[in-house]
């Protein structure tokens, strides 16, 4: 399943990104930044863009 999201881990933010074929991560010291980054590669997957939501977990779906 395709999905593009943002977790906090070790005091970096990670982009954690799945396009159906492989599952990739990106860390960033500043969390614009991977927001940034994420929404980007949700334009390239086609998936909607939304506005980050942070879950229960601490993680942030984008």
């Amino acid at each position: 399943m395709r999905s593009v999201g943002v977790i906090r881990r070790d005091e970096k933010w990670v982009v954690q990104v799945n396009d159906d074929q492989q599952f990739d991560e990106r860390e960033f010291a500043i969390e614009s930044n991977a927001i940034a980054w994420a929404a980007g590669h949700r334009k390239r997957l086609g998936l909607p863009a939304e506005q980050a939501k942070q879950t229960h977990e601490g993680s942030m779906r984008c």
